[in-house]
């Protein structure tokens, strides 16, 4: 599993979301840390307002993001970062690959999808048989989370959540959310800290120390991604080595918000995103 957070930031004069997340991959049989972010564009158009972070699958999460990218492509251009449209495009890639997943698991040795399996499924295999297939239909979970983030046109912030089976939650009253293995850690964590009228500096220690502190989940990688953006489509991050720099501050004043920590944050220097198919803007200040 892993560990994604994103906040919007309130108190910005420019619309912003910060989001911080591990690098961990996990599969049945293995985890292991990458070096691969698991933050993509979200929207196929400049600037990027919309990013996509996910949790378990980065096979699934891959297939969701480029059948949703299809879906966007096929929308009028003024309309593709609008919050509806954008949830709505990874609502039905979610569904269509659950979907998939099941006829392939279930049907495929019978040469059936699902809707030829609740047509003629009763008939050919009789009321027990289709019973049970039924059951193992309805177990079947792709057990990856979507979080989508970014700026319709003209508006604030939004956060949105994608899960099994492809039900959307959404953050705006909260003002973040969590998803992964250390996600009910770091949610606790941001209930007690969390202040979407702090200044960024502060928004960045509270959840690097959501992510510290969700890193005892099972499955959730010690290396931490930073990454600011904001609704002109401007986008950076910042480096696993100042992550490391708040983490030790956060360390040695017994896990405290000090002066010295938020000077460490104000007077980091972000670097351009650099993930793969995204064309940024520096941010050269905080």
């Amino acid at each position: 599993m892993t560990l994604c957070i994103a906040v919007v930031c309130k108190m910005e004069a420019v619309p912003t979301i910060v989001t911080v997340s591990d690098f961990k991959l996990s599969s049945k049989w293995s985890s292991m840390e990458s070096r691969v972010p698991k933050m993509s564009n979200a929207t196929p158009d400049e600037p990027y307002l919309w990013q996509m972070l996910f949790s378990g699958s980065s096979t699934y999460a891959l297939f969701i993001r480029s059948w949703a990218l299809t879906i966007l492509n096929g929308q009028e251009r003024a309309s593709r970062e609008r919050l509806g449209v954008v949830t709505g495009a990874y609502q039905d890639a979610f569904q269509f690959l659950l979907r998939k997943i099941c006829a392939d698991k279930v049907l495929t040795r019978y040469n059936m999808d699902l809707d030829a399996f609740k047509k003629h499924g009763l008939k050919q295999f009789g009321g027990n048989q289709f019973e049970k297939m039924c059951k193992q239909i309805e177990k079947i979970e792709l057990e990856t989370d979507i979080l989508l983030c970014g700026f319709s046109v003209g508006g604030g912030g939004s956060i949105v959540a994608i899960k099994d089976p492809g039900v959307i939650e959404t953050y705006e009253h909260e003002g973040y959310a969590a998803i992964g293995a250390g996600s009910y850690l770091a949610e606790q964590v941001l209930d007690a800290t969390f202040d979407p009228h702090a200044p960024k500096e502060e928004i960045i220690y509270r959840l690097c120390e959501a992510k510290f502190w969700g890193e005892a989940a099972e499955g959730v990688g010690d290396s931490t991604l930073i990454t600011i953006h904001n609704s002109q489509g401007f986008s950076s991050r910042i480096s696993t080595e100042d992550a490391e720099k708040i983490r030790a501050e956060w360390q040695k004043t017994a896990h405290s918000l000090s002066p010295n920590v938020l000077a460490l944050i104000k007077n980091v220097n972000p670097i351009p995103t650099d993930f793969p198919e995204q064309k940024t803007k520096k941010i050269t200040s905080f």
